[in-house]
């Protein structure tokens, strides 16, 4: 459609806005393209389009570029904007950089609009400025600077309490902020700089203008637990319950928060009868789970509270399957490669063209799942053994990991086609998070990225967000072993340590120590298959190639892959 657009800008001197199949981002620009399509100015006009396209694609960064361009070629005077029009693109550029997480350039640039505004002496009033202020306030609560924060927040409550009459006007494509949202970002940050009086009245202020809103309720109760008020803070969670009616998901962050403070009032009873109706809820609500892990750290801190409750399987099992059902595959090659010893399990395994996945409590791997290292026991046991692990990656030369996994080099690497089990029931392929820093039941991040129009915001942390995100987080020191991992949701759980799945073999390499009799038995029974499969395939099959490792002779541990041929006597 972009390039449509730009062949008829080019093409067509008379070109007619009406051209275009508008959609309700478009009409928001219709007088200011008409006004541009006027003055003659069709590189403009591009620029514009181009624009509301890259925004409403969510294209940040190229809109980025486009828009610092635009302001270039402004300055150098090859093309000519009107000041609402420069506070158009700059609009853009603070949105973009707030949207990709870039909030140091947000507030920089920021600055920066906010110097060419207070310049202007015959300024058009657009509300610009609100918007520079909130912008700049709501990065620096990303970055922790709170009390900065809170400036820019009152700027914003300030200067919108003179314009009431706008308060609610779409600019561009960017709602200017209105100030209960300054109310409501200046309560969370005094809620985060241990404030809390302060942080109740902006979040009451909030609630006068806005009117009811679960998220608002849900900060109260927690400023109201931390001054250890405990009851206010049960009624304010209960009234956030109420009106997060239609979002599940949210409710649990509540949930969690209100068992805390039942907890602390010893009410073991109301925390029974919640268990029972949250468990209800889940079983009978229609609407999709995003966030399983949330439910996982509810129940948990549930079962550690009151030992004499059982875990309802049928609820649990719910949780995994629909974390299964919206969990899709990631890979980027359509093999992967898996280490192992020589043992009868491993030439079972080739013989029968299958891979072991096992109960992760046997994992010899240097980095555990994140709920093996919990106090938690009862839920971690079940989930632990029905969901089956096995780790594979991309590499088959490396030497570490010849040495961890494959026995020391004595051992072997299977290549195994991963396309047969993609999209398949109950199984999930994800490749491992590296990070030092885990993102756990944070509601804030998840509710201020539904501000920001729920985006990915881009961190540096690593967010779980579901119960399978569990099994696929390392520490950035094993970042070399680009490792993956296939899940199966084992429901039937027959065999506790694990289970084993088929999965096509391409290829098998032998370690620089793989002795001569492993060799041999592989080197046998892979023939064996191959003859099977020419036999029963005809001149289609896929044959199994076998492959060896040996060190470079002029690299330091570096390791080369090269075709095996087998000698009687090697």
């Amino acid at each position: 459609m972009k390039n449509n657009i730009n062949e008829l800008i080019e093409k067509d001197e008379n070109f007619d806005i009406s051209k275009i199949s508008m959609s309700a981002l478009y009409v928001q620009l219709i007088n200011v393209l008409l006004h541009k399509r006027i003055e003659g100015d069709n590189k403009v006009t591009s620029f514009y389009l181009n624009s509301v396209i890259l925004f409403s694609s969510r294209n940040y960064r190229k809109l980025i570029k486009l828009c610092h361009k635009v302001l270039c070629l402004n300055k150098q005077k090859k093309i000519n904007l009107s000041i609402m029009e420069e506070e158009y693109f700059y609009g853009y550029i603070l949105t973009s950089y707030l949207y990709t997480g870039q909030y140091k350039k947000c507030i920089k640039y920021g600055h920066r609009f906010l110097n060419i505004l207070n310049n202007e002496k015959n300024k058009i009033v657009f509300l610009q400025d609100k918007m520079a202020y909130f912008q700049i306030g709501l990065s620096n609560l990303y970055l922790k600077n709170y009390y900065e924060s809170i400036k820019y927040f009152d700027k914003v409550i300030e200067l919108m309490k003179f314009d009431k009459e706008v308060e609610n006007m779409i600019i561009g494509n960017f709602a200017i902020p209105n100030y209960n949202y300054a109310y409501r970002c200046k309560g969370m940050a005094y809620l985060k700089i241990g404030d809390y009086i302060k942080a109740i009245d902006n979040f009451n202020e909030d609630i006068k203008i806005n009117g009811n809103s679960g998220v608002v309720y849900y900060y109260k109760g927690i400023a109201y637990f931390y001054i250890k008020k405990y009851d206010k803070s049960i009624a304010e969670y209960q009234k956030s319950i109420k009106y997060y009616s239609n979002n599940f998901d949210n409710k649990i962050f509540v949930y969690n928060a209100l068992i805390r403070t039942l907890i602390k009032c010893n009410k073991y009873d109301d925390i029974i009868k919640l268990h029972k109706s949250i468990c209800k809820n889940i079983l009978n609500t229609k609407v999709t789970l995003k966030y399983t892990f949330n439910f996982f750290t509810l129940f948990t801190l549930i079962f550690d509270t009151i030992k004499n409750i059982s875990i309802d399987q049928e609820v649990i099992n719910k949780l995994i399957n629909t974390n299964f059902e919206n969990q899709k595959s990631y890979f980027q090659k359509s093999n992967l490669y898996n280490y192992t010893k020589v043992n009868k399990d491993t030439l079972r395994n080739i013989l029968n063209s299958q891979l072991w996945l096992s109960n992760s409590k046997t994992f010899n791997d240097p980095i555990d799942p994140y709920i093996k290292k919990n106090t938690y026991n009862k839920l971690n046991d079940y989930i632990l053994e029905k969901i089956k692990v096995a780790c594979l990656t991309t590499q088959n030369d490396n030497t570490l990991m010849w040495s961890h996994y494959a026995d020391k080099h004595q051992g072997i690497c299977v290549e195994y086609d991963i396309r047969k089990i993609i999209n398949k029931k109950n199984i999930v392929i994800k490749r491992i998070n590296y990070s030092n820093k885990m993102n756990i039941d944070d509601f804030f991040i998840n509710y201020y990225k539904s501000i920001l129009q729920n985006i990915n915001i881009e961190i540096d942390n690593y967010s779980i967000n579901n119960i399978t995100d569990l099994f696929t987080v390392k520490s950035r020191e094993w970042k070399y072993e680009d490792e993956y991992r296939i899940l199966f949701y084992d429901k039937e759980n027959k065999n506790t340590n694990g289970t084993l799945i088929n999965l096509p073999i391409k290829s098998i390499c032998f370690g620089i120590q793989t002795s001569k009799e492993d060799k041999k038995l592989v080197y046998n029974l892979v023939e064996y298959i191959n003859e099977n499969n020419r036999n029963k395939n005809g001149k289609k099959y896929e044959r199994i190639k076998l492959y060896y490792a040996e060190l470079d002779d002029n690299e330091l541990f570096k390791i080369n892959i090269k075709p095996y041929k087998h000698k009687n006597n090697s």
